[in-house]
């Protein structure tokens, strides 16, 4: 499982303005347009897709889920587990 929060340099409580904003800087270091980095569009792909899921309170609420049993390691079970995985 891709932790989205370690991309984007966050704390699982982080905001949503907080996900925005470390986004922004992010997207703004990182663009391939202004990069000098060889691997800045694989790593803004990374970073946008972790905005795109944390971002979302729907979609993130599925991934802390995920992210407290897989990342975490706390065993507690997920109702509809592999609806919220797909």
């Amino acid at each position: 499982m891709i932790d989205y929060y370690k991309i984007l340099g966050l704390e699982s409580d982080a905001t949503i303005d907080a996900v925005k904003q470390r986004f922004k800087e992010l997207a703004f270091e990182y663009h391939p347009d202004v990069s000098q980095d060889k691997n800045a569009g694989e790593i803004f792909i990374g970073i946008y897709e972790a905005y795109h899921i944390l971002s979302d309170p729907e979609k993130r609420a599925n991934y802390d889920m995920l992210y407290s049993k897989y990342i975490e390691n706390n065993n507690t079970p997920i109702p509809n587990e592999e609806s919220v995985i797909s």
